[in-house]
């Protein structure tokens, strides 16, 4: 199964990644600590994320797309990862 979306919530130390599946079934939804999530995106291929607005959300952008993934900064995306609930539903009505 293909991860196609992911949600991502940011965080000090635990981050919340939430990963839909090419036909809109969840893939994943596993908090993974700040040292451990750029080994999880390389292992990915290119898909689309989504993260919330906030103070570290463009440092997260530009690494994420120095990765391949598409991460598109809109005001609509500003609430899809503030918690694991909210990210999920965000996913599937983005």
């Amino acid at each position: 199964m293909t991860v196609k979306t992911i949600g991502l919530d940011l965080a000090k130390e635990v981050f919340q990644v939430h990963g839909i599946s090419e036909n809109g079934r969840v893939s994943f939804n596993k908090a993974i600590k700040r040292a451990k999530l750029l080994v999880f995106f390389e292992t990915l291929p290119p898909c689309t994320i989504g993260i919330a607005a906030c103070g570290s959300s463009q440092h997260w952008g530009r690494t994420l797309r120095k990765l391949g993934h598409y991460v598109p900064f809109k005001p609509l995306l500003s609430a899809i990862a503030t918690r694991c609930s909210s990210t999920q539903s965000a996913i599937r009505n983005h």
